[in-house]
């Protein structure tokens, strides 16, 4: 019983030496500069619509789509109100291919998105926001990305790591089945 407890730690340990990646955030900002947007009900039957469209790129901050990928990301809107008598404003963001419409409130709106292909891709994502009803002020955007650690294009093989890892469970095989002959015997 010993033995075993003997293998399991050395196999713990070859197991906690292989490592364990972490994410790397990245992040991207828009100013938008206290741009006044509005919306109403026959503006967007027209397409007038108050919309302002933009480009994160986080491959500024290092990001490389060729060697990384993102694991998640999320968008804040930093939006403010025109201190105007309406009651109701109404938001569509699209980002990428997510859609988010809700009822617009002073402060930050943060988003989470789902589809992170393009910026995996490319490192670029297009967001566009767009006024559906009453208006507000849009002041800034920030996108906040987590991606992967960077890979080289052709990884090395770590066969010298595999063929202990192989060994061992061989070995504790071995083993096992050993004890058990033993034991019938």
């Amino acid at each position: 019983m010993k033995k075993l407890y003997v293998l399991l730690g050395l196999f713990l340990i070859i197991l906690g030496a292989v490592g364990t990646a972490s994410a790397i955030p990245y992040t991207d900002s828009y100013n938008a500069g206290h741009t006044y947007m509005s919306g109403s009900f026959l503006e967007l039957l027209n397409g007038a619509n108050s919309t302002v469209t933009w480009t994160f790129d986080i491959t500024d901050s290092g990001f490389n789509p060729d060697t990384q990928d993102v694991t998640s990301a999320s968008v804040a809107l930093h939006l403010q109100d025109d201190s105007g008598l309406d009651f109701l404003e109404f938001a569509h963001l699209n980002v990428g291919t997510n859609n988010f419409y809700w009822e617009v409130n002073t402060g930050d709106s943060v988003f989470g998105i789902n589809s992170l292909m393009s910026l995996s891709d490319t490192g670029t994502v297009v967001a566009t926001l767009r006024a559906i009803l009453g208006d507000f002020y849009f002041n800034a955007a920030d996108l906040y990305a987590e991606g992967t650690e960077p890979t080289s294009a052709t990884a090395p093989v770590p066969e010298p790591t595999v063929l202990l890892l192989f060994g061992t469970g061989l070995v504790g095989l071995c083993f096992v089945t050993r004890r058990r002959l033993i034991h019938q015997h």
